[in-house]
């Protein structure tokens, strides 16, 4: 029973760290950091991280984003308003948290006999604080309202904050895995020191006098018998906390395949599948991208699945493989192109793709021209950037293997 308490008193003595206001105001203040770097993450062509925090647009973390399910977005100005003001009000918060136990003071100081006690009086000053605070709170909301914040910038401002509670749920479970671990250390090195140390002898001989002394007062037994006693009632404690280690101690299921026949495939990224593609098809796309990227502001982001190009935050075209086919998707009505020589496929009736739903197969050196003449479309009324250099983008050739280990490929089993 004694090493149960003092178990959870560790626990409690790790988490009780949130009781404090100081910790708690911290904690807010991470939330937000966190919250805005997830908002740049999300936003799927952010030209501040494009220029200040281009380290963000690494494979890996679009990888990790792509394992918890978290989506990207083009993010409208509208959402980021709403996202600015969310982290003000709650900035706000944390202002009124540090402030207010100074103000909530020096007012009692002032008028201790406001009411016909202290604690009334301080409560008064308190809600008097927060009221204020969330009067506060609302005109900034009202303004940016009457502004056009949430209306005026664009229609997708509820949907990022989806990808959003994602990332600061997975934040906070983070904290929450971290802080367990920060305790079980805790006890193994506690452990370790008894261990060395001799402490637990000396416990367990300060456990058998106390467990004599209770038999001793709780019965009329003479000394002789009472020993006896206190050692079956050990006994019986050390027999019962195995039993309860064995029950609650969880035990891992088995991984197995998927019910069913099923076969094991190999994904791969749109980075893997250009490592794996022929010569000429690195040529092509190195064609097209310098092609692409000579318009001014045309700029390009990789993730698992395509190449994308945008104009600002305008989707215009995407690179990415079927099967071992290069593609393109242009942001151009296929059914303008409906027969001629460009043979376009609709491609408008899959949701990721309805910005972009025409879809030409890039094979040969006629193919690309086809597409050179198509992006000229897209980006019609754009200028031509100063001084543009071509650029070679290389793709030293891996096997599958290499593919899985470097983070560009995974295995996964599909239903025949």
């Amino acid at each position: 029973m004694k090493n149960e308490k003092a178990s959870k008193n560790i626990f409690a003595r790790v988490f009780s760290v949130f009781k404090y206001k100081r910790v708690r105001n911290i904690l807010y203040l991470v939330l937000i950091a966190f919250a805005t770097l997830s908002m740049f993450l999300i936003d799927e062509d952010n030209s501040f991280r494009n220029e200040h925090l281009s380290f963000l647009n690494n494979n890996v973390i679009a990888d990790l984003m792509d394992l918890f399910g978290v989506e990207r977005y083009n993010v409208t100005s509208g959402a980021w308003v709403l996202f600015i003001i969310l982290a003000t009000l709650t900035l706000t918060i944390v202002i009124g948290n540090i402030v207010a136990p100074k103000f909530v003071a020096n007012k009692v100081k002032e008028n201790p006999e406001l009411f016909s006690t202290e604690k009334k009086t301080r409560t008064f000053y308190f809600i008097m604080f927060y009221g204020v605070l969330v009067l506060i709170a609302a005109v900034i909301v009202v303004i940016s309202y009457f502004a056009g914040a949430f209306s005026l910038y664009g229609s997708n401002s509820a949907n990022p904050f989806i990808s959003l509670l994602i990332m600061l749920g997975i934040f906070l479970a983070i904290l929450l895995a971290a802080l367990i671990a920060i305790v079980i250390v805790y006890m193994l090195i506690k452990i370790i020191i008894m261990a060395i140390t001799g402490q637990f002898i000396t416990r367990s001989k300060k456990k058998d006098n106390k467990a004599e002394a209770v038999a001793a007062t709780e019965t009329v037994a003479t000394p002789v018998e009472a020993a006896p006693v206190a050692e079956k009632k050990a006994e019986a404690i050390k027999e019962e906390k195995p039993a309860k280690k064995a029950a609650t101690k969880p035990v891992a299921a088995p991984k197995a395949k998927p019910e069913g026949d099923s076969r094991k495939v190999i994904q791969k990224s749109f980075v893997g599948k250009m490592s794996q593609a022929t010569k000429e098809q690195k040529e092509f796309y190195n064609d097209i991208k310098n092609h692409l990227l000579s318009y001014n502001r045309v700029n390009s982001r990789v993730s698992w699945h395509f190449d994308s190009f945008n104009i600002g935050r305008q989707k215009a075209v995407k690179i990415a493989f079927r099967g071992k086919t290069m593609v393109a998707y242009l942001a151009l009505d296929p059914k303008k192109y409906a027969g001629t020589k460009y043979y376009p496929h609709d491609m408008s009736k899959k949701k990721k793709f309805a910005d972009t739903p025409m879809m030409i197969k890039i094979k040969s050196e006629r193919g690309v021209k086809f597409a050179k003449e198509l992006i000229d479309a897209v980006c019609e009324g754009l200028p031509a950037k100063k001084n543009f250099v071509a650029a070679t983008y290389k793709f030293p050739a891996m096997s599958d293997k290499k593919l899985i280990e470097n983070g560009l490929a995974k295995a996964v089993y599909v239903k025949i």
